[in-house]
């Protein structure tokens, strides 16, 4: 499946999954550099290093995202965290992407009503899992336990809404 024939379902999934590499990945080709070892050559970084921390082998210490973020114009926090400014200047932030895509998916006209999101419902439960998240974990959690909570927030909330009779 091509990549503009993936569902808007499944976009959502893949940026929210997004790791560090693939950030760094995304930010070099990005910037026009083809392979890992231009990159490489061009910061003047091992390549090595530099091919592990694009694979994933090694962790992105704050000396090096700070040195990425600045060469590739992208924010540290988006590199390490997928959050803030994806570049210089810009407002794109995952939860404003993921706002677009809870978006798209809501007006996919191919999934019955009954299994559409409630957006209102959805965003609600994805700003109370960021305030937890903020409040258990520093702000240090991964996009993993982001999505895990507000998940569980979505379901329980979406459960409450359905037992609440209306008048």
């Amino acid at each position: 499946m091509a990549k503009s024939q993936v569902p808007s379902h499944q976009k959502l999934c893949y940026t929210i999954q997004m790791k560090p590499a693939d950030r760094l990945r995304q930010a070099r080709k990005a910037a026009g550099h083809r392979h890992a070892t231009d990159a490489a050559e061009a910061l003047g970084v091992n390549k090595v290093t530099y091919i592990s921390h694009e694979n994933g082998n090694r962790g992105i210490g704050p000396k090096a995202a700070q040195k990425y973020a600045t060469a590739y114009r992208i924010s540290t926090d988006w590199l390490l965290y997928g959050t803030g400014q994806t570049q210089e200047g810009t407002g794109s932030s995952g939860i404003s992407n993921t706002s677009e895509l809870v978006h798209s998916l809501l007006s996919n006209s191919d999934r019955p009503a009954s299994s559409k999101l409630d957006r209102e419902l959805f965003q609600r439960s994805l700003n109370e899992a960021l305030r937890l998240e903020r409040s258990l974990l520093g702000g240090y959690g991964s996009i993993e336990d982001l999505m895990t909570m507000t998940e569980t927030i979505y379901k329980v909330a979406l459960k409450r809404k359905k037992e609440t009779p209306t008048e």
